[in-house]
């Protein structure tokens, strides 16, 4: 006669805590040399902005030097987009493993019940529509789960991640819809609307980079704080 076999109880998963210090001062760099690059944007889309309000008026002596002008002025937006791209997403991959990290980190200081595992608070970026809300509950999450609190899930959340994921949904919405204008420009009026439109789009865009910093600081903060005090319960 032979046992039955039995369902195996599910392995649980021992979190270390690791600090997330270090890692947050190098997610702080990148997002402060993103604004840096954000405000030489904005520098050349006045620039652009002029150069359109000249050409409109006529102010140039031939038609070689406007063209001189314009080719100058694309070639520097241009160029910086680019750099711009890759450097976000270099902050992408940093701030997705932070998020990784800092989500264990709030497991590893005795926290439970968290309702997105520390892969999954990565992928809710990725998965449509879920992406829309996802992330911002994820962060808000890994904030209250830091604390001190033992009854974390009523514990106050922090504004920053609002202001964060709200900005930075607003920028990337007005991006896409900029893009589809500037790709539709039939008269230098409408070139003027769209570098009008990237330059409020960068300036919302600076203001979420602005929020991430706080964001990332104060979790970070918190988990590291949290970690010094001994547990004596």
């Amino acid at each position: 006669m032979t046992e039955s076999a039995t369902p195996s109880e599910p392995a649980v998963v021992n979190y270390v805590y690791s600090s997330i210090l270090g890692l947050t001062r190098g997610l702080k760099f990148l997002v402060g040399f993103g604004i840096l690059l954000n405000g030489f944007d904005i520098v050349f889309r006045t620039l652009e902005y002029r150069l359109l309000e000249r050409i409109d008026l006529g102010d140039f002596g031939s038609a070689e030097e406007q063209i001189a002008a314009a080719e100058a002025s694309d070639a520097r937006v241009q160029g910086l987009a680019v750099v711009s791209v890759i450097l976000f997403f270099v902050i992408l991959i940093a701030m997705l493993v932070w998020v990784y990290r800092a989500n264990r980190n709030a497991r590893a200081l005795g926290a439970t019940g968290l309702e997105s595992t520390p892969g999954l608070a990565v992928g809710w970026f990725f998965i449509p529509f879920a992406n829309l809300v996802m992330p911002y509950r994820a962060l808000q999450e890994i904030w209250r789960a830091s604390g001190d609190s033992a009854d974390w899930k009523t514990s106050p959340r922090l504004h920053a991640v609002g202001w964060w994921w709200g900005l930075w949904l607003t920028s990337a919405l007005m991006a896409q819809a900029i893009v589809v204008m500037a790709k539709n420009i039939d008269s230098v009026a409408e070139a003027k609307q769209a570098s009008l439109g990237f330059m409020a789009q960068t300036s919302i865009e600076t203001l979420a980079y602005v929020a991430l910093l706080v964001m990332v600081t104060r979790i970070a903060a918190r988990q590291e704080q949290k970690h010094s005090v001994p547990n004596v319960f």
